[in-house]
């Protein structure tokens, strides 16, 4: 058989309603399939030489040994593209180059037009398709309501259609429809019975390949939150370096984010990078700090010893956030000198106890919540620094939207001491009240300042800044220890020829 192209392939068309492309008809009746009649009455010549006989199957194993000595995938158009589809299939996966080139020979190459219904649901799944060229929909009715439906196994493996219905000729899962013109391979079911039968190592693989496959399905990380532990790095007790460059680099785009928070909150301008001299090594420390007590924690003491693992977990978790928030009080306080002209040492005091809290909500998120969500994200990226990224997102979302009031508290009081923290929230309040007085005029006073206090904590002032803002810095410092992690920079403080 091998790569020659046949005619295209026609089915009768689902029947649209006013040519939607929604498929409105599951079963048809005809299914037209031109070739040329010369291949017609060959074909059917060669059945009625082998009816009964087993001439045909005779046959065909001399065209596939035929067809396994003389063709190769690179003779065709698509057939570097069929080998690779053949790698990423679900049921082929873990076969060998051999086995697969074998399969490959014993498929045939159709070309569909826009339009085309490949296959319908519920009838015999009589062949399989690999899809080269061209996109096609499938579309599966349940309940009387039609469903868009999208592939299930491995994550290369969407242009693999019927592979897993085919052996049986169980019922077709989903009618697929063409949206575009294109080519695809067929894998006729006799044929793949034939190969399976023909070759017990051949078999094998299969059989291991869809094994894996349902492996995969059933292992799935689901680390609690307050019980997920560091990554093992390759550097340490820790990658020093990696954190240390991180944080260097993050101090900047923290410092920056935070002149334009300040001037959202307060109306008045604040200098991008103040201290910077003072910021970034202090910012290295204080990093160093949450990732080294997560470390020091995780190597000394072991949750699951003790009666309420998750509990302790949480308490191990929200240690380094108020052991650091005294160095993350400094870091604050040197963005507020232009309002605030208390010394630097006094300064750092200022609005102590909500900053406290917004760095707890700090260090579970860049720790423990960035760990749960990358974990949860396994099934959807496969690739290890996408993965990373992406937590580290999600996790800096979460984090920043959490963090809103206390951090706006602790600014507003770093920036006006003598102001309380009630009147600080009350000036946070005003603007909605004030809002929602000139919609709702006839709402009483207490209903108004109550919905404004929820609206304000709900949807806090500066919320998408410090949102972008600890995302950022979530992804900064990950990625960048991620990158960084093979690096090892050791200190020899030991005497070497009379030198320390």
């Amino acid at each position: 058989m091998g790569y020659d192209e046949k005619e295209p392939r026609r089915r009768n068309r689902v029947i649209l309603e006013d040519e939607e492309s929604d498929v409105t008809e599951i079963k048809s009746d005809t299914v037209d399939i031109v070739f040329s009649q010369e291949k017609s009455k060959e074909e059917t010549d060669v059945k009625k030489e082998g009816s009964g006989s087993g001439v045909v199957r005779h046959l065909s194993n001399v065209v596939r040994w035929l067809s396994d000595s003389f063709t190769s995938a690179s003779k065709s158009r698509h057939g570097n593209m069929l080998m690779t589809h053949l790698q990423n299939s679900t049921m082929f996966r873990f076969c060998t180059e051999e086995k697969r080139q074998r399969v490959a020979n014993s498929m045939e190459r159709i070309h569909f037009r826009r339009g085309d219904v490949l296959m319908f649901q519920g009838e015999p799944q009589n062949e399989a398709y690999i899809i080269v060229e061209g996109t096609v929909v499938r579309k599966r009715l349940i309940e009387d309501q039609l469903h868009v439906m999208g592939p299930l196994g491995y994550a290369g493996s969407a242009d693999s259609i019927g592979m897993l219905h085919l052996l049986k000729k169980e019922p077709c899962y989903s009618t697929v429809q063409a949206t575009s013109d294109g080519y695809a391979y067929i894998l006729n079911s006799e044929i793949f019975q034939e190969l399976l039968d023909e070759d017990p190592e051949f078999s094998k693989e299969v059989i291991m390949s869809l094994i894996r496959e349902v492996r995969e399905h059933t292992i799935h990380q689901r680390t609690p939150l307050f019980l997920q532990t560091g990554k093992n790095l390759p550097t340490e007790p820790l990658p020093w370096f990696a954190v240390s460059c991180a944080a260097a680099i993050e101090s900047f785009y923290r410092s920056g984010l935070n002149a334009i928070l300040i001037r959202q909150l307060t109306g008045e301008t604040a200098a991008f990078f103040p201290n910077m001299h003072i910021q970034t090594p202090t910012r290295i420390l204080y990093i160093n700090g949450f990732k080294g007590l997560r470390y020091l924690f995780e190597t000394r003491i072991d949750p699951n010893e003790y009666s309420n693992p998750e509990l302790t977990g949480l308490a191990l978790a929200l240690i380094p956030g108020i052991v650091m928030s005294p160095i993350s009080s400094i870091l604050e306080a040197c963005n507020v000198g232009h309002k605030n002209p208390e010394p630097l040492m006094v300064r750092w005091t200022r609005g102590l106890i909500p900053r406290c809290m917004r760095e707890v909500i700090f260090g579970v998120g860049i720790n423990q919540l960035s760990d749960y969500c990358e974990e949860r994200l396994d099934s959807i990226f496969t690739n290890t620094t996408t993965r990373n990224l992406a937590g580290s997102l999600l996790a800096g979302c979460a984090a920043g939207y959490l963090s809103h009031i206390p951090h706006n508290l602790s600014t507003l009081k770093l920036l006006d001491p003598k102001v309380s923290y009630r009147q600080h929230f009350r000036s946070l309040v005003k603007p909605w009240e004030e809002g929602i007085q000139g919609g709702f005029p006839r709402l009483k006073p207490p209903v108004r300042k109550t919905l404004a206090s929820i609206a304000t904590v709900v949807f806090p002032k500066g919320s998408l800044i410090r949102t972008c803002q600890i995302a950022g810095s979530f992804i900064i410092i990950n990625s960048s220890i991620n990158a960084l992690k093979h690096i090892n920079v050791k200190i020899d403080m030991r005497e070497k020829n009379g030198v320390v």
